[in-house]
């Protein structure tokens, strides 16, 4: 059975509170594409049966697992290769020399799935060809979903995820062969803390953080959404601190607290209260 308008306007309105993502009407397809295997795995014929099923009983626990079958998790190492470069050559040598010997540059990756950009973050700092002065560096990495957070927290990808943007000198330097699979090793893993959270709540403990990640997420969701997402964010950076957004984002015009950078393309500086 094919998921009808109303129950797309019930999950959208489902999703739209739990995560801010938009989901457009007219995407039947793939809403049937996404929760049919949940579906079956429940012992329910097809993605109508198990919306109609979460509208009539209000189950928490499927509540949740459909939230997470909708999730878009597109990820790679070093995705868009710039706003890594730029990390390691430009922003963490000047955040490193304009702090306090004692006062570590703290790094947060936000959305980050299942780890791929908050490890891509920590070969950075291994790498950074102008090296952080002796800085300790603090990254946390968070994601709504605890599916995700868990598969992080192991480090451990197919050979189809490492290919996908590392290189072979640094797959050799910072993974081991596990199986057929490959794992970071302990000390890029223990490099990153990563911790369950949504961006719709308030900032994570750990800030005032100097450069923070959220790539890729905020096209997925309402204008009023981004802002909100895009001042807190703001709220949890010191002033001056770098916001690195995806190719196709903007701070500009969506939120007054950033200003952008205009030396990097998808650079946004917080600006001063």
């Amino acid at each position: 059975m094919t998921v009808d308008a109303c129950s797309i306007d019930w999950l959208a309105g489902l999703l739209r509170r739990a995560t801010g993502f938009e989901l457009a009407p007219g995407k039947a397809y793939f809403v049937e594409a996404r929760l049919g295997p949940l579906a079956h795995a429940r012992g329910l014929p097809d993605a109508a049966a198990l919306l109609a099923v979460l509208r009539r009983t209000g189950d928490a626990d499927l509540r949740s697992a459909v939230v997470e079958a909708m999730a878009i998790r597109e990820t790679s190492f070093f995705r868009d290769g710039t706003p890594f470069s730029l990390l390691a050559g430009r922003y963490l040598p000047a955040m490193a020399a304009a702090r306090p010997p004692d006062r570590p540059v703290r790094i947060w990756c936000a959305a980050v799935s299942t780890g791929q950009e908050a490890y891509s973050v920590a070969i950075a700092c291994r790498e950074a060809p102008l090296g952080l002065a002796g800085r300790r560096v603090e990254i946390l990495a968070t994601d709504a979903s605890e599916t995700a957070v868990a598969h992080a927290r192991r480090g451990l990808y197919s050979l189809r995820d490492v290919r996908r943007g590392l290189s072979q000198e640094q797959l050799r330097r910072h993974f081991r062969p596990a199986g057929e699979d490959w794992e970071a090793d302990p000390a890029l893993r223990a490099m990153v803390d990563f911790q369950c959270a949504n961006l719709l709540d308030r900032p994570p403990v750990g800030g005032p953080f100097d450069i923070v990640l959220c790539r890729n997420i905020l096209i997925y969701v309402a204008p009023a959404t981004k802002t909100a997402v895009l001042d807190r964010i703001a709220a949890s950076m010191v002033p001056g601190g770098v916001l690195f957004l995806g190719a196709a984002e903007t701070a500009v015009g969506v939120s007054g607290r950033f200003r952008a950078d205009p030396l990097a393309r998808s650079a946004f500086l917080r600006q001063a209260d």
